[in-house]
């Protein structure tokens, strides 16, 4: 972008020396384009900085569930919490600190949101790079419909055509740079805002949040209604 407000700069200066159609065009797209990533920045700062708020009101506000050394629970503030304190938690609380997991296990349940998707006739396959067993452990706890494992990104971009061939409209997240022939083939390419520069760039729209189940809002959005 530094190269952009640069050209900008020196556009803007042989236009104004050397007026003329195409340069005065040159300069209001580079100037344009300029304020336009300035303000996406923005935006994505004021997101960033909002979640952070968020977090520390969540850090003031927000109660733990403490084991005392008898054995006993006692519900503090999290602000209170200090290194070594053993807090309990179970499916529906709100984690009041980081720490470890000393016993059972965490994980976080997005089948609902296929279930979403599927409801309203979606078909969401994961398409991994993992092998068979670790792919079908995390499909299933997820609650895809299908998966493909140790796929390559050619195997990611030829499952995208074959569904474009029966007629259907693909859409695809992704992240990394393996996934961006994929992003590029599909009707719409949801990149994470967390990955690479070549799977943003192939991507139709950047997810700042970085959330996979971001597909059902976008189908949401896209869907039109009426009264």
């Amino acid at each position: 972008m530094f190269v952009v407000l640069i050209g900008s700069v020196v556009t803007l200066a042989e236009a104004i020396a050397h007026p003329s159609i195409f340069t005065w065009s040159v300069t209001i797209w580079l100037v344009l384009t300029v304020g336009f990533a300035n303000f996406a920045e923005a935006v994505a700062e004021g997101r960033g900085k909002a979640q952070a708020n968020a977090l520390r009101r969540m850090r003031t506000e927000a109660n733990g569930r403490r084991l005392r050394p008898d054995g006993a629970e006692e519900r503090v503030a999290a602000a209170e919490l200090v290194r070594g304190d053993l807090v309990i938690t179970e499916a529906g609380d709100v984690i009041p600190s980081d720490g470890e997991i000393i016993e059972g296990m965490a994980s976080v349940d997005e089948s609902a949101r296929f279930a979403q998707m599927r409801a309203i006739g979606i078909r969401t396959v994961m398409v991994t790079g993992d092998n068979p067993l670790t792919a079908a452990a995390i499909a299933q706890e997820a609650g895809v419909d299908d998966y493909l494992a140790e796929a390559t990104p050619e195997a990611k971009m030829s499952l995208i055509k074959e569904a474009q061939r029966d007629g259907k409209l693909v859409a695809m997240t992704g992240d990394g740079t393996n996934d961006a022939p994929a992003l590029a083939q599909a009707d719409v390419g949801v990149a994470m805002n967390t990955g690479t520069t070549a799977a943003k760039e192939a991507g139709n729209m950047v997810d700042l949040d970085s959330n996979p189940t971001k597909l059902m809002d976008v189908v949401e959005i896209g869907t039109p209604s009426w009264a």
